[in-house]
């Protein structure tokens, strides 16, 4: 689509049709990205979504926890659990057992 102008009409049926998808999208994140078009969705940001809203659901995680509930790599889990650590998003445990950081979910939850 790239150079080519979407009318109002397109861009407004494109629109619902990410929102109805999005309404209804699957546990499984991977099957969501497939389902979505491609200029509504980040998949690097969906995969980190979903494992900070795993997290959120269960404390205590560790990386091979999370491949096996995600079915990502080792590594796309371990660069996400990086990146979030980097900005305080979650904490690291004694054991490699990952949690959502107290201070950042009150942030984002009064936001």
């Amino acid at each position: 689509m790239k150079g080519k102008k979407l009318s109002t009409q397109q861009v407004g049926s494109l629109r619902s049709q990410a929102q109805g998808l999005w309404r209804e999208r699957p546990r499984d994140v991977e099957t969501m990205i497939r389902r979505t078009p491609q200029s509504y969705v980040i998949p690097m940001v969906a995969r980190t979504l979903d494992i900070t809203e795993r997290l959120q659901e269960e404390a205590g995680l560790t990386v091979d926890d999370l491949r096996h509930l995600t079915g990502y790599s080792r590594s796309t889990i371990y660069r996400i659990l990086r990146t979030l650590d980097t900005f305080g998003y979650i904490d690291r445990g004694p054991q490699g057992h990952y949690k959502l950081s107290t201070h950042k979910s009150v942030s984002l939850k009064l936001e």
